[in-house]
Order: C-alpha cells, then structure tokens, then sequence
C-alpha cells in the first residue's frame, strides 16, 4: 500500500482476502491461547451436522462461531475471487 506501483495493481478485493485470511489467523489463535475449545463437543457437533441431526455444542465460546464464519466465508468466497487462479497452474500444459 506504500509503493504507488502496487496500489495501481491491487484492487479492494485482494485486501478483503488478506483480512479474511488474517481473521481466521487471528481467532484460530485466540482460541488456542485464550478460551479452550472443548473439541469433543466440537467433534460430536460436526458429526451431528454430517448425519443432519443439529445440535447445539456445550463448551463451545462465541470465538469459535467467529471463526467458523471467517473460514465459511472464505469457502464460499473462494471461487468467485482471484484465488481461483491459482489450481490453473497446475491444471495448464506446460513443458518441464
């Protein structure tokens, strides 16, 4: 954001991913510092979800909900941002 070059490159959209990226970061590492997650209760919710039985998690704090939004968020993003691009590096005929 210093170099004129680089602003006049990026666009708001590249900047809303490094934020979503750095909020997954930074509550994925609240979580782990600060409030314990009790990850059986978290494993029985997701198996729950898998079997489409909801249930609400006991021990679970309002971090944990963030983060989760941050990381859904991120997955239903990802297609329609320039993310995308990277697989095509892969997926392109190139000579070795």
């Amino acid at each position: 954001m210093v170099y004129p070059q680089i602003r006049y490159i990026s666009i708001p959209s590249d900047y809303f991913v490094l934020l979503l990226l750095g909020g997954i970061a930074a509550s994925g590492v609240l979580m782990r510092v600060f409030t314990k997650q009790d990850l059986v209760q978290v494993k029985e919710w997701v198996m729950a979800m898998l079997r489409l039985q909801p249930m609400l998690p006991k021990g679970v704090t309002l971090l944990f909900y963030i983060h989760l939004f941050f990381v859904s968020f991120l997955v239903a993003y990802f297609p329609f941002s320039k993310l995308m691009h990277m697989p095509g590096i892969f997926l392109s005929p190139q000579e070795i």
